[in-house]
């Protein structure tokens, strides 16, 4: 299968509201681009000018903080939409960096064209809305998680939302992204293995 194919069908089947032409319509405008791990899709200090949509693979966003140590800020799996909101919204230098987990391949959507193509398309637009929304809901999940007060609530808030990224992604970046030290991440897993071990197995009628 080619990756224009792969994108066809990645669309098709996350998004059913889409006609064949429609998504004809949106390749058209875009690129598709692969990248390996470890690979950078984007790095801060300019403006944000295209938004992304995740045909195969795992990304981790992270910023910088001010003494240069990477915060894990976001985690898209294949199937969702990516980017940065702010940036798009208020045209502002973007402060996201985009690292590849696993391998990826990217449908790269020029924010112009998208816009162009979305005022006379409504299911087009509707598309270009939920891929908006996506990104925002990223940041905004993030945000929930940090407000819990306690580290071990944090992380099992994470396992409730997103219980795959405990197998695909380093301790270390999940512990930036729960905003605790590797050190004390490790701490609470042990706790978590060692409660499960002590628990009763449940019986079956």
């Amino acid at each position: 299968m080619s990756p224009r194919e792969r994108a066809f069908t990645s669309l098709q089947r996350h998004f059913e509201f889409l006609t064949i032409n429609d998504i004809e319509d949106i390749i058209e405008i875009s690129r598709i681009e692969t990248f390996k791990k470890r690979q950078k899709i984007h790095t801060p200090g300019h403006r944000l000018t295209d938004f992304y949509f995740l045909i195969s693979g795992f990304v981790r966003g992270f910023i910088l903080d001010k003494n240069d140590v990477e915060r894990s800020v976001s985690f898209r799996d294949t199937g969702d939409f990516f980017g940065d909101p702010r940036s798009i919204a208020f045209g502002q230098p973007s402060n996201l960096n985009f690292e590849v987990i696993e391998d990826a391949e990217v449908l790269i959507f020029p924010i112009p064209k998208s816009q162009l193509v979305s005022a006379d398309n409504l299911r087009i637009a509707r598309l270009y809305r939920v891929g908006l929304e996506k990104a925002v809901w990223a940041y905004m999940e993030h945000n929930q998680i940090l407000l819990a007060n306690k580290p071990q609530e944090r992380y099992e808030i994470l396992m409730k939302l997103r219980p795959m990224i405990f197998q695909r992604v380093s301790n270390k970046h999940i512990a930036t992204y729960l905003g605790i030290t590797p050190n004390s991440l490790s701490r609470i897993m042990k706790r978590n293995l060692e409660a499960k071990k002590e628990s009763p197995p449940e019986v079956t009628s």
